[in-house]
């Protein structure tokens, strides 16, 4: 069996390329031919098992207009119009890379997603056969720290860190004004870093500079690192004391499984992927209040011992979402696409 990758390059385009190399990996193990294409490539053959990991952002180009016949679309991320303001530029990006999306669901076979809100998502756009599956994450440390990302994050106090898509449904201003309550009443010094793209959603970044000024939140409180990539993400992960993720959309959970296996102890609110990656390894918050967040980041700093026993916990996490466990998960959906599998 040959089955041909086709990564819709966009701005999540890294995590799912990423993903589509780990799952390479893991198809040589078991002797199926297979390559890796982008969605400016050739579409893939007939007789080819095609696997579409999709994102959005801009919509996907040259995607196969007669999808071969075994075809599985892998979800990773879709920013929902309703969770943007229709001021933002990207907003018709938005809404056409679901009209894609919906349209790709007519001649598939099988649709994988990170999460069950990403399954949900998937069944109102037409898919019938969905699974999930946890995503494919990799040692985020096996990797040399950018040296840069190292010294701008230096400093005195406590280091919250975040990655994810900068948009409203993120809960930004709540992540940032987090970071403020710890450094004006719990630890002065206290900053933190948010990854991702700024160009995503400029509005929703606009306000929330208004926000850091109407709060007087000092530039050096906040440092916005941009999109990183391997030797970036691995400084920032060495250097912080707290994964803080307060996004009601995060549908792939990778920004936390990365935590978790960098051993950083993560605090989320519960929504999204946050349940399904944590499961009670984590802190989950009902709510994304953010004195609360604050005061459960700033206790995994003070209080070694309860530390130490959170990230025990997200390293027995880890083992059940193993490379292994997802690979057994990943043979089981394929086989259902192909014959002698």
């Amino acid at each position: 069996m040959r089955i041909v990758q086709m990564v819709s390059e966009s701005v999540h385009a890294a995590v799912a390329a990423a993903e589509a190399e780990r799952f390479a990996a893991i198809f040589d193990q078991w002797v199926w031919q297979s390559e890796i294409r982008y969605s400016g490539d050739e579409p893939a053959d007939a007789d080819a098992l095609l696997l579409l990991h999709y994102c959005n952002v801009p919509p996907a180009d040259a995607l196969p207009e007669r999808p071969p016949e075994r075809t599985a679309v892998v979800l990773h991320q879709l920013v929902p119009p309703f969770l943007v303001r229709f001021c933002e530029p990207n907003c018709d990006l938005f809404l056409r890379a679901e009209q894609q999306l919906a349209a790709l669901a007519e001649g598939c076979k099988l649709a994988i997603a990170h999460s069950g809100p990403a399954c949900d998502r998937l069944e109102r756009f037409g898919f019938f056969r969905i699974r999930r599956l946890p995503y494919l994450w990799a040692d985020p440390l096996a990797v040399e720290a950018d040296a840069v990302i190292l010294r701008v994050l230096e400093g005195n106090g406590p280091l919250l860190f975040f990655e994810g898509d900068l948009h409203a449904g993120s809960n930004l201003e709540d992540l940032v004004r987090s970071a403020w309550y710890c450094r004006e009443f719990l630890a002065p010094g206290a900053r933190i870093a948010v990854a991702g793209s700024p160009d995503l959603c400029p509005a929703a970044m606009a306000d929330l500079r208004a926000m850091m000024d109407d709060y007087r939140i000092e530039d050096e409180a906040v440092t916005f690192t941009g999109v990183l990539d391997a030797s970036q993400r691995a400084a920032c992960l060495r250097s912080a004391d707290v994964y803080l993720q307060l996004s009601g959309a995060d549908w792939t959970g990778a920004g936390l499984l990365n935590a978790l296996a960098a051993g950083v102890p993560a605090v989320a609110f519960a929504e999204g992927a946050a349940t399904e990656v944590l499961g009670d390894a984590g802190i989950l918050l009902p709510d994304t209040i953010n004195s609360a967040a604050a005061e459960v980041a700033m206790r995994l700093v003070s209080d070694r011992g309860w530390r130490e026993r959170v990230v025990a916990r997200q390293r027995a996490r880890l083992e059940e979402l193993s490379r292994d466990a997802v690979a057994i998960q990943l043979r089981s959906h394929l086989a259902r696409l192909g014959q002698g599998m």
